[in-house]
C-alpha cells in the first residue's frame, strides 16, 4: 500500500497521503518484527506431547541492563534527530543565520536608524566662522 500511494503522482502531492504511507510502512515493519520475534519464542504446549513438562512457562521481566539499553537506543535516536534538525539544512532561515550574538550587519542596520548624537557631532560643529 505505501508503495502504491508514493508511486501515484496525484496522491504523492498531498501531505495527508504521504503521512499515511509512512505510518503504513512503519506499521508493516513493526508487525513483521513482532511476528518474527514471537513466532521464534513461542513453543506450542499442545503441539508436542510432554512439552509442557520440558519447557516450563515463566514470567519474563526485563532486567535493569535491558531497560538501560532500551533507553540508550531511544536517547541516541532522539539525539541524532535533534542534531539533524540543528545542523542539516531542512528549513528556510529567511535571512536569519541562527546566530544570536551581535554581528556587523545587525549593528550597521541599527546605526542607520539611530538618532545623531547631539552632544558631540552636530552640523553646527563643522561650520566655519
Amino acid at each position: 500500500m505505501p508503495a502504491i500511494i508514493l508511486l501515484t503522482p496525484r496522491l504523492r502531492r498531498r501531505d495527508m497521503w504521504i503521512v499515511l504511507a509512512a505510518l503504513l510502512a512503519m506499521a508493516g515493519i513493526i508487525t513483521n518484527r513482532w511476528n518474527v520475534t514471537l513466532s521464534g519464542l513461542i513453543a506450542p504446549m499442545d503441539w508436542s506431547p510432554g512439552a509442557a513438562e520440558l519447557f516450563a512457562v515463566q514470567k519474563y521481566v526485563p532486567s535493569a541492563v535491558e531497560w538501560g539499553v532500551s533507553l540508550g537506543v531511544v536517547g541516541y535516536a532522539l539525539m541524532m534527530f535533534t542534531l539533524g534538525l540543528r545542523f542539516l539544512p531542512m528549513f528556510e532561515h529567511n535571512g536569519h543565520d541562527g546566530h544570536h550574538g551581535r554581528d556587523e550587519h545587525h549593528d550597521n542596520a541599527h546605526a542607520e536608524h539611530a538618532p545623531a548624537d547631539t552632544e558631540h557631532d552636530t552640523p553646527h560643529d563643522h561650520e566655519q566662522p
